[in-house]
C-alpha cells in the first residue's frame, strides 16, 4: 500500500471521528436545551456559582435578576402577609365590637328581667298583704257577728211632759208610752223607725232624747250612730227614750 492510500484512509477515519463527535455535541446541546428551567419571574434560569460558606463555588440554577428580584418578591410577600394580617385584625376587631354590642344587649335584658322580677315580687307581696288584711277583716266581722249583742228594753214616751223630782224619781205626765226591744249595733235611722212605728207617729220633725240610770236629770240627744252606740254603753237593761216635736 502506497502512502497516498494510507493517507486517504487516515483522513476518512479522522473525518468519521469528527463527524461522530459533532453529532454527540449536537445531541448534548439539544438535550441541554430540554433541561432549561424558567424562574418564577418568567425569565430563563441561569447557572450561577454559590457564594455561601457551606457550598462555595457550587453551581446552581437561579434567577438572572437575583438578588434584586428575590428581595423585591420577598418584600412583596411580606407586605401581602402584613395586609392579610391587618385584614384579619380588622375582622376580629369588628367581631369584638359586635360581641360587645351583644353583651350590652344581654346585660340590658338581664337587668330588665331582674326589674320585672322585682316588680312581680313586690306585687305578689302587696297581693299577699291585701289578702291577709281582707281575711282579717272577714274574721273580725265573723267574730263581731258571733259576739252576743246587748239588748235593751226601751220605754218610749210621746205627747206628755217629762219631769224629774228632787229625790231623783222620774215622772212623765200624760202622753203615750210603749216598750220596744233595742239591739246593739242598730243604726240611728233604724232606731227612729222602730220608735215612731211603735208610737204610731210620723218621724218627720222629731227630736229624740234619752237619760241614763246614773243621772236622770240629764238628757242626751240621739242624733247619729255614735249616739246610738253611747246609748247602749251608758245603760244596762233598760232606757227611757223621749220623742218631741222640733
Amino acid at each position: 500500500m502506497d502512502l497516498d492510500e494510507e493517507s486517504l484512509k487516515i483522513t476518512i477515519v479522522v473525518d468519521g471521528i469528527r463527524l461522530l463527535f459533532k453529532d454527540m455535541s449536537s445531541s448534548s446541546v439539544s438535550s441541554g436545551r430540554t433541561l432549561k428551567r424558567k424562574c418564577l419571574c418568567g425569565d430563563e434560569a441561569v447557572m450561577k456559582p454559590s457564594g455561601t460558606d457551606l457550598n462555595p463555588g457550587r453551581r446552581f440554577l437561579g434567577c438572572p435578576k437575583y438578588p434584586i428580584n428575590y428581595m423585591q418578591e420577598k418584600a412583596k410577600l411580606i407586605e401581602d402577609q402584613a395586609n392579610e394580617y391587618e385584614k384579619k385584625a380588622k375582622e376580629y376587631e369588628s367581631k369584638a365590637k359586635e360581641f360587645d354590642n351583644m353583651t350590652e344587649v344581654y346585660e340590658w335584658r338581664i337587668k330588665e328581667m331582674k326589674r320585672v322580677e322585682r316588680k312581680k315580687i313586690k306585687e305578689a307581696g302587696t297581693m299577699e298583704r291585701n289578702f291577709w288584711m281582707k281575711l282579717l277583716v272577714v274574721l273580725l266581722v265573723l267574730v263581731m257577728e258571733n259576739v252576743e249583742k246587748k239588748t235593751l228594753t226601751g220605754f218610749c214616751y210621746w205627747g206628755g211632759e217629762r219631769k224629774v223630782n228632787a229625790n231623783g224619781t222620774f215622772l212623765y205626765n200624760g202622753g203615750t208610752c210603749v216598750a220596744v226591744l233595742l239591739q246593739e249595733g242598730s243604726k240611728v235611722n233604724e232606731l227612729r223607725d222602730k220608735i215612731c212605728g211603735a208610737l204610731n207617729i210620723n218621724l218627720e220633725g222629731k227630736l229624740y232624747f234619752y237619760n241614763t240610770k246614773r243621772d236622770k236629770t240629764k238628757y242626751v240627744t240621739l242624733n247619729d250612730d255614735n249616739g246610738v252606740a253611747m246609748l247602749f254603753h251608758l245603760n244596762e237593761d233598760d232606757v227611757d227614750l223621749f220623742v218631741e216635736d222640733t
